[in-house]
Parts: structure tokens; C-alpha cells; sequence
């Protein structure tokens, strides 16, 4: 009876372990298969990308065709543009509210760099220029002739950078000035709760009135002449400039044909800032997308290929639209002015229309407008002096010259510092008026 059991017990073990070793083998199987499937997926994908890389490559060709201008058209596409520009007080976009920058840019014109230190208020003066160039185009009748702000930010949100704006726009006037944001945040508490209503902002009557015009106004403006793209409109930048084979900012660049097709209106796009732009290598796990993301260790790498895609865009922008472009300087400056101190690239400077740099006016070691006396220092807790230096202008532009500005903090504005009120352009200061100041005084007997 025991030998039967075992017999038994032996044949169970041996079915087993046959079950098991057919489950190893069908795991097995499966494994290759799933193996297989992957295979035949990246292969799909790179023959995606290749298939995109021809198409794009044929749109750009005949984007080329259509208007790349031929050696023999140049004449006649200069005299053109010499007409297109009659009768207008710059050749480029012009600033309303800083008078003396569009003249020393003479206006906005292909792609303007502007570098500056953290925290000295980049995002504050390019708010500034969005809102007082779309502003100002909406109140013009002749809907051909406005001009579009399309307002790229990289680091705030699209919602961030709306609050500011309307902060901004709740101020008309010395005798209205704008509602700080951080009362707009949590309302006025020394109002007495009498005057607390449910459902609206904690403010007093006068500055609701404020309020109630600026949310008007700025909701007329969005979408019909300023138009904010924060990263979540873009989507993955990086997978489409390796799908089309373009270069690296062109997810932006579609975007703003998208919002603006070419063509229609003159156009100012405001990026903010190229320090937050996600470059990054394909997502392809071949092993030229290893390679690329090893290259991608240096940043030196990015700068080529953010520069080269400046380049490209510049090339696509035509002659009725501008860029501005908001880069930081290395943090371990002050902020001279210098390009290579931007990110340790100097690469960024060659090629652009314009470079435009933001320094303290009272850095000393800088030569900064207070120091060498040209105005004088403003006793203010909230309000600090600063210095635009225009390094570069093309055609008709001044450069080497200073732009004085002045950064109000409570109220988020930056405006130029007028040395005399009736004359707008006297914030602007030629490099042989510093010369003249900085030469020291001869010493009578």
C-alpha cells in the first residue's frame, strides 16, 4: 500500500514540475514577444519621426520658395520696406510709455536681447512694455494697424502674471495710484466689517471703482491685442523639435503663427526668459537620444542650440514682427551689461538687432548713472534707481547710450526718470554725456 503512495506522490511531483517548466516556457514566450512588440514600436516611432523630418523639411522648403527673396529682388524688397515705414516716428514697434527707449531702439526690430541681474525687475518692464504697447493699440480704429503682444512666460504662470497686470492697470494716475497686489490678495483689513460685502474684493469705494475699470479694461485687451502663453499651451518642446527636425524653440514659433498667422499685424513676442526654457534631448531611448543627453550635461550645449534657434526664428519673423528676449545674467555678477555673463555664453549677443542690459544705477564699481552724478539718489525704501544700457542698435538706433529708469516696487511699475518733464527724451543719456560727466574737474589756480 505504502509503494502505491509513493508511486503516486512521484507521478503528482513529476506532472508538476512538467506544469511548471511549460509556464517557464510560455513566460518565456511571452516575454520575447512583449520584446518583439517594443521592438516594433520603436521602430514605428523612428520611422515617425523620420516621416514628420520630411514633411516639415518640405514645408519649410517651400516656406523658403515662397519668400526667401532671390539675389535680384533684394532692390526692390529694400525700397519696400522704406515705404512700409513712411510718415512713422520709428522703423520698428514703438513704446508709448517709454519714449526715450524706442528712440534709442527706434523701435522694435527683429530680435532684441535684454540681460540682466535676479531680481532687479525684468518681468516688471516687459510687463510694462506688453501692456503699454497692446493697450495703446487697442484704442486704434483702424484694426490693420494694431500691433500684437503674444507674452511667452517660461517661469511665472499665465494666471501669476495676469494678477500683476491687473495690480498694475488699477493705477491711472499720481492721484490714482494702482492697488498693491498684496492688498488686491487679502483686501484692505482696516476697513471696518460695515463695508465688507460677500462675494466682492475687501476695498474701499474709490478703489473699487479702480478695480472694476482695470478688470474692464484687461479683459477687453486679452486675446484682442495681448495675448499670455505660459507652458501649459506650449506642450512637450523638446518631442517637437526632434519630431520635425527643426530647431529648438520652434514649438514657440508655431505657436505664435498659430495666435498671429504671418502676415496679418505687426507682431512684438515677448519671451520671459530663456532661463527657464526646457531644452532638453529626445525622449527616443535609442542611442542617439543617449548621446544627445550627454552632450546635454554641458550647458554650453543649450546655448548653441537656443542661439541657433534665435537665429531661425529671427530669419521667420519678416519685417512687421519682433522679439524680445529676456535672459538672466550669471548670478554670480552684479550685472555689468556684458553678454558672456549671461549663462557663460557670449554667443547670444552676435546676430541680434538689439542688446539692451539693466544695472543698479548706485553700483559703483560699474559707473552707474548716481555714482558719476548724473541724477541724484532717491531716498525711498520702495523705489530704486536703475539704468537701461542700449549696447546695440541697428539701423538708425543709438547705441551706447542709458536709458534712467525707476523701479516703483509697491506699485509694479518702471518708468523712465524725466530730467525735465516737458521733454520726454531727456531720460536718455549719450555715452559722450557720461564721458563728459566722469572727466574730472581741472583745478583753477
Amino acid at each position: 500500500m505504502s509503494d502505491d503512495v509513493e508511486d503516486d506522490s512521484e507521478a503528482e511531483i513529476y506532472e508538476l514540475r512538467d506544469e511548471l517548466y511549460a509556464s517557464k516556457q510560455k513566460l518565456l514566450q511571452a516575454e520575447q514577444g512583449q520584446i518583439h512588440t517594443e521592438q516594433k514600436l520603436l521602430q514605428a516611432t523612428e520611422g515617425l519621426r523620420d516621416a514628420n523630418k520630411k514633411l516639415f523639411a518640405m514645408i519649410n522648403w517651400q516656406e523658403a520658395k515662397v519668400t526667401k527673396p532671390r539675389t535680384k529682388d533684394l532692390v526692390a524688397n529694400a525700397h519696400k520696406s522704406f515705404l512700409r515705414t513712411q510718415g512713422r516716428p520709428y522703423a520698428g514697434i514703438g513704446i508709448p510709455a517709454y519714449p526715450a527707449l524706442s528712440d534709442a531702439l527706434f523701435g522694435f526690430r527683429g530680435t532684441t536681447i535684454l540681460t540682466a541681474p535676479t531680481a532687479i525687475g525684468k518681468t516688471t518692464l516687459t510687463l510694462n512694455i506688453a501692456r503699454s504697447i497692446a493697450e495703446a493699440s487697442l484704442y486704434e480704429i483702424d484694426v490693420t494697424k494694431r500691433v500684437h503682444v503674444v507674452y511667452i512666460t517660461t517661469e511665472m504662470s499665465g494666471l501669476d502674471l495676469t494678477k500683476r497686470l491687473l495690480s498694475d492697470m488699477t493705477g491711472t494716475d499720481k492721484d490714482n495710484p494702482c492697488i498693491y497686489i498684496r492688498k488686491l490678495m487679502t483686501g484692505d483689513t482696516a476697513l471696518p466689517n460695515s463695508q465688507h460685502e460677500q462675494g466682492k474684493l475687501w476695498l474701499s469705494a474709490k478703489q473699487a471703482v479702480q478695480y472694476e475699470s482695470a478688470y474692464q479694461r484687461l479683459e477687453t485687451m486679452i486675446g484682442t491685442t495681448l495675448h499670455i502663453v505660459d507652458k501649459g499651451d506650449i506642450g512637450d518642446m523638446a518631442w517637437n523639435a526632434y519630431v520635425e527636425g527643426s530647431h529648438a524653440l520652434i514649438a514657440l514659433q508655431r505657436k505664435v503663427d498659430e495666435i498671429c498667422p504671418a502676415g496679418t499685424c505687426e507682431v512684438l513676442v515677448i519671451l520671459d526668459s530663456s532661463d527657464h526654457v526646457d531644452l532638453e534631448p529626445s525622449l527616443s531611448t535609442n542611442y542617439k537620444g543617449e548621446q544627445e543627453r550627454q552632450r546635454y550635461k554641458d550647458e554650453l550645449s543649450k546655448d548653441d542650440d537656443m542661439c541657433s534657434a534665435l537665429k531661425k526664428w529671427r530669419d521667420h519673423l519678416g519685417d512687421t514682427r519682433a522679439l524680445l528676449f529676456v535672459h538672466e545674467e550669471s548670478k554670480a555678477r552684479t550685472g555689468s551689461g556684458e553678454m558672456h555673463s549671461g549663462r557663460g555664453s557670449a554667443r547670444y549677443e552676435y546676430g541680434q538687432d538689439g542688446v539692451l542690459a539693466m544695472v543698479f544705477a548706485t553700483n559703483k564699481a560699474k559707473n552707474g548713472s548716481v555714482d558719476i552724478e548724473i541724477r541724484e539718489e532717491v531716498d525711498s525704501d520702495t523705489v530704486f534707481q536703475v539704468d537701461l544700457l542700449v549696447n546695440k542698435a541697428r539701423d538708425g538706433g543709438k547705441a551706447n547710450t542709458t536709458i534712467l529708469l525707476e523701479h516703483d516696487i509697491e506699485k509694479a511699475r518702471i518708468s523712465e526718470w524725466p530730467r525735465e518733464l516737458l521733454k520726454p527724451l531727456t531720460a536718455l543719456v549719450t555715452a559722450k554725456e557720461r564721458h563728459a560727466v566722469k572727466k574730472p574737474k581741472k583745478v583753477e589756480d
